[in-house]
């Protein structure tokens, strides 16, 4: 039987894969997306925090300022959703 190559009877013949010097926008992303995710997840959490502290507190607090706080945490769990799926589609393996 011949040889073609390197590749053997049973083993797929290697992938060329481009490297990230060809690629540097995505080692870039590698790096800076998971660090806004982190901050994205904790600026999401402290305005859920604070809506739930501002709707215990009650009364004129309360009227004045959890729906904006509950408001702001939406867009944050939107943005936050966002930055993880742009992780998700840079992610390089």
């Amino acid at each position: 039987m011949a040889n073609y190559g390197k590749c053997s009877r049973f083993s797929p013949p290697k992938r060329r894969i481009a490297s990230d010097v060809r690629r540097p926008h995505i080692a870039t992303m590698s790096s800076v997306l998971p660090i806004l995710v982190i901050v994205a997840l904790v600026a999401t959490l402290g305005a859920l925090a604070l809506g739930l502290v501002s709707m215990v507190r009650g009364g004129e607090f309360n009227a004045k300022h959890s729906n904006k706080f509950m408001r702001a945490r939406v867009f944050l769990q939107l943005g936050a959703v966002a930055l993880l799926g742009l992780l998700f589609l840079f992610s390089t393996k």
